[in-house]
């Protein structure tokens, strides 16, 4: 009887064991995984920032669309004026309750960036405020 209970033990032991060493190649093998999609996609960000930093100045000002290549990526960016406004000054007179018009009107773009590489083909969008002075 006495036999059977180690026998059994040891293979109560093994069994938590090998469970022990599977979860343990299980998530090993995961972050791995995860390490290749993080690179992946980071060198995806530093490319979308890099276009964007690089059309910050044409774009939406005097160039509507824009298209090239950096880094293997083929991009094009599209500007949309979304809302224009001119700003308002609340009036501190009591004869005036409404206000006025100030001298700055706030134009609202939405830009889309398309990047493309081999299968690698998103669109990113992100907004942008401009500011003119209009006396």
């Amino acid at each position: 009887m006495r036999k059977a209970v180690i026998t059994i033990e040891v293979l109560i032991s093994m069994l938590i064991l090998f469970l022990v060493v599977a979860t343990s190649v299980t998530a090993l093998k995961h972050s791995f995984l995860v390490e290749l999609k993080k690179d992946k996609y980071q060198s995806y960000y530093y490319i979308f920032f890099n276009i964007k930093s690089s059309i910050e100045s044409e774009i939406c000002q005097s160039k509507q669309y824009l298209e090239g290549r950096i880094d293997d990526f083929v991009f094009s960016a599209t500007c949309y004026r979304k809302k224009r406004l001119l700003s308002y000054v609340k009036s501190l007179e009591p004869d005036e309750p409404y206000g006025n018009i100030g001298p700055v009107q706030y134009t609202l773009y939405e830009i889309k960036i398309n990047l493309r590489k081999g299968l690698y083909d998103e669109v990113y969008t992100y907004y942008k405020t401009i500011a003119e002075q209009i006396r």
